[in-house]
């Protein structure tokens, strides 16, 4: 038998071995007081939200998260109490007014260079404080759009890589992320018997949605594939994020796919089809927090059942709590396939997200 035979035989007997021995445990230890968890981040240029719930234990059998409605958060900028930030009521499914959900928002604008500190206190809970600074956006100097054949064999003939290309500053360690989010126009449209095609006046648009990127330099996907394990594979950079150790002060070059990237949709030419798509690629600068908590909290949910790995820590900077309060500055670029707006063509907003009409 080949040694590459002999591993998961191994493996298999193991398994179930483990799973044939199994004894019942009554947890005796104290009961874990509830904490306040705390998530927020600050974006240049956007309002300072932040969102608060209770702790849970593991061994509860719920999932929901616990909201705290009750708090007082005080807000500081470089050191100065800018202001209170105010609760934040948000319809819900299957209620008829809104609901306060733990969310709380300010007036204050998130400026790249300063600093947002957070001090909390609520019923129940110790007292709570947290800070970030902003970092600098990186601006895009140039991208562009490459067609790449299919070579596999199946599915459409082409997919489109993308590239962005950015100077990184070297006096500096930076975080960075990228993000990718879109509109979508879909022609109402029917069918004659003989598979003629009806176009209509109206086009149905989605809302706005994230896309998933998938990182093609393989150098920044280096500190993912190190946590490389035999029995679960090696995870994947969901949140399509990377640091500047590899190119720290250079012009970098970074190529990328999006989700729905490799399916040639073909807006312009497609039978006349008024349909199109809307992309907002955003490349993020992140403070170094948000980008551990990040890069931890991938690592976490890929081991999170996998027997032969250790558990990972999610990060957290919340002193008195835990969750994360980050911040970040972007720079983007927008991408249209198709033709928006048309003349003769009405828009609508689909709020059920489908906007498809055959």
């Amino acid at each position: 038998m080949k040694f590459k035979q002999i591993i998961p035989t191994l493996f298999s007997v193991l398994f179930l071995f483990l799973v044939s021995c199994e004894k019942e445990i009554e947890f005796k230890g104290d009961e874990i007081k509830p904490i306040l968890v705390v998530n927020g981040l600050v974006v240049s240029g956007d309002t300072v939200t932040v969102k608060l719930s209770k702790s849970r234990s593991k061994l509860e059998d719920s999932f929901a998260n616990v909201v705290v409605a009750n708090a007082k958060v005080d807000l500081y900028v470089d050191d100065v109490f800018a202001e209170t930030l105010m609760p934040v009521k948000e319809m819900v499914y299957g209620s008829d007014v809104p609901l306060a959900l733990g969310k709380y928002q300010s007036t204050v604008i998130g400026e790249a260079g300063k600093s947002y500190r957070l001090e909390i206190v609520a019923d129940g809970f110790s007292p709570v404080r947290c800070e970030t600074t902003v970092p600098e956006a990186i601006e895009i100097s140039a991208w562009d759009t490459t067609t790449v054949s299919n070579t596999n064999g199946y599915g459409y003939p082409g997919r489109t890589e993308f590239s962005v290309e950015f100077d990184d500053k070297g006096q500096q360690h930076n975080y960075y992320r990228l993000q990718s989010k879109s509109i979508e126009g879909q022609e109402l449209r029917g069918y004659m018997p003989d598979g003629t095609i009806i176009h209509s006046d109206t086009v149905l648009i989605r809302p706005q949605q994230y896309e998933w990127v998938e990182i093609l330099n393989p150098q920044l996907n280096d500190a993912i594939n190190e946590a490389d394990e035999l029995i679960t594979g090696t995870p994947t950079n969901q949140y399509a994020i990377f640091n500047d150790d590899s190119f720290n002060g250079k012009k970098m070059k970074l190529r990328f796919e999006l989700g729905y990237s490799s399916y040639s949709y073909g807006y312009s030419s497609y039978d006349n089809s008024a349909s199109f798509k809307i992309r907002d690629i955003c490349l993020y600068s992140l403070s170094e927090d948000y980008y551990e908590y990040l890069n931890s909290a991938n690592l976490h949910f890929w081991f999170d059942e996998d027997f032969f790995s250790e558990p990972v820590q999610v990060y957290s900077n919340i002193i008195g709590g835990i969750g994360i309060w980050g911040s970040a500055s972007y720079s983007s670029f927008s991408v249209l396939e198709g033709d928006y707006p048309l003349d003769d063509k009405v828009y609508i907003e689909d709020d059920y997200g489908y906007g498809y009409g055959y």
